[in-house]
């Protein structure tokens, strides 16, 4: 008798970063709708610590400090080295 396997869950998150990032290491994530009462949960749990990110401005790429490869600082020359 040949059974198919059944699917079982290793682990489980709410979390759309998580599922990206496992399937950015080409994991296999299912989607499936949660339960009411994970939702209510989730809702409230929301509402009492989520806090928005504060934006900070970025700094134009211009104004950011060279560096090479090693994360030294680097500088520029216009002027010829050889004569």
């Amino acid at each position: 008798m040949s059974e198919e396997p059944i699917a079982r869950p290793v682990v489980v998150s709410l979390s759309y970063l998580d599922a990206s990032r496992w399937l950015d290491a080409q994991e296999t994530v299912e989607q499936v709708p949660a339960p009411e009462a994970v939702v209510q949960w989730l809702k409230a749990f929301i509402a009492e610590f989520y806090q928005p990110e504060v934006k900070r401005p970025k700094r134009p790429e211009s104004f950011k400090s060279l560096t090479d490869r090693f994360g030294n600082p680097v500088s520029i020359s216009t002027a010829k080295k050889h004569g």
